[in-house]
């Protein structure tokens, strides 16, 4: 087993997209849209459950108005989600 982390390309990808992961939730729930900006890519697309569609000039038009207020829900594997309240 090769436990060298410049080696462990797969490992080393998995924790970066972790990283990149935890900073866009931080990210949403600051509102801060240069972050998210650097994160997404340009030809993002968000589907909800619903069926509505954003696009990331839509996510990151949103986090510049502030309207909305963000917040990670981790209680359970079962509850873990976003939720929002509107400002």
């Amino acid at each position: 087993m090769n436990r060298d982390p410049a080696r462990n390309v797969p490992n080393r990808d998995l924790l970066r997209v972790a990283d990149l992961d935890s900073d866009y939730q931080q990210a949403v729930k600051k509102n801060d849209s240069v972050t998210m900006d650097r994160i997404l890519a340009d030809d993002f697309v968000l589907i909800t459950g619903t069926g509505k569609v954003f696009t990331k000039t839509d996510l990151l038009d949103e986090a510049k108005s502030g309207k909305y207020q963000y917040e990670h829900q981790e209680d359970s594997e079962k509850t873990s989600g976003c939720g929002v309240i509107q400002q």
